[in-house]
């Protein structure tokens, strides 16, 4: 009984002799392979890794803004490089053409004084004076009748100054000399905005009040003393003038007779070859 006892007792001490010895060569092999796979590890990290490479930055979500809008470029001026080839109408400084009336069309002359359309050769622009009023000038010298009729004096400035003669009127322009009376080369003149009328009390005349945007003649005094007629020609001017507050209206002498209708004239017609 005491022997079985004893080898129980030495069993049980190889077995747990064996079971620790067992187990420590468990425990060595574990470490060993742990510290083989740091060894490994350390030895790779002290090989050069490849560069690595970044990664594309991502293009926002949302639409960028879009950049201002630069000022519209001016259109160029007249001699600069990409100008038009026309230059541009310019905004009239003057007073702009009133609509012609009822019954009368623009001129469109193309023969006779066509280059200077609505400005008879020398015109110039006037400011309006509304406190000019014309005045009578009655002691006029003594001289001898110069022209038998109205024809005459047209034959004369169409012979000698052609370009003086402006569609149906007689406009003789004159230079650095003011407002009234004047006795010129002998023969008695009256000058307004610079032009010169005849003003003789012997001589006959043809006056008229005409519109000058429209060429319509307003009153005609047929056959009257040039001084007479002008007189009173230059009282309706002021007074319509006034109404207008410009100079829209004056008078002027014509060299066509009371039988031609100056409503329905073409300028083609009458100022190509038709001459008295």
């Amino acid at each position: 009984m005491k022997i079985q006892a004893n080898h129980l007792l030495l069993l049980l001490v190889i077995s747990f002799s064996f079971i620790t010895e067992t187990f420590a060569q468990r425990r060595g092999s574990s470490g060993r392979s742990s510290s083989r796979s740091r060894s490994s590890g350390q030895g790779r990290s002290t090989r050069s890794s490849p560069p690595s490479r970044s990664t594309p930055r991502r293009s926002p979500t949302t639409r960028p803004a879009p950049a201002p809008r630069s000022a519209p470029r001016s259109a160029p001026r007249t001699g600069e490089r990409g100008s038009p080839s026309s230059s541009p109408r310019r905004s009239p400084t003057t007073r702009p053409t009133p609509a012609p009336r009822t019954g009368y069309s623009n001129p469109t002359r193309s023969n006779y004084n066509t280059r200077y359309y609505h400005r008879p050769y020398g015109n110039q622009t006037w400011a309006y004076n509304r406190n000019y009023q014309h005045r009578i000038y009655d002691r006029l010298p003594n001289h001898t009748l110069r022209y038998q009729t109205y024809r005459d004096y047209y034959v004369y400035v169409n012979r000698n100054y052609q370009k003086y003669i402006y569609v149906h009127w007689l406009l003789w322009p004159v230079t650095k000399l003011y407002n009234g009376y004047y006795y010129l080369d002998g023969y008695p003149y009256y000058v307004f905005n610079g032009y010169r009328h005849r003003y003789s009390s012997f001589d006959r005349c043809h006056y008229q009040l005409v519109d000058k945007y429209t060429h319509r003649v307003e009153q005609t005094w047929w056959d009257y003393t040039c001084n007479r007629g002008y007189d009173l020609c230059a009282y309706q001017r002021e007074r319509m003038n006034s109404w207008e507050g410009d100079y829209r209206y004056f008078c002027a002498e014509t060299y066509r007779d009371d039988l031609f209708d100056f409503r329905k004239y073409s300028y083609e017609y009458y100022d190509s070859g038709y001459r008295y």
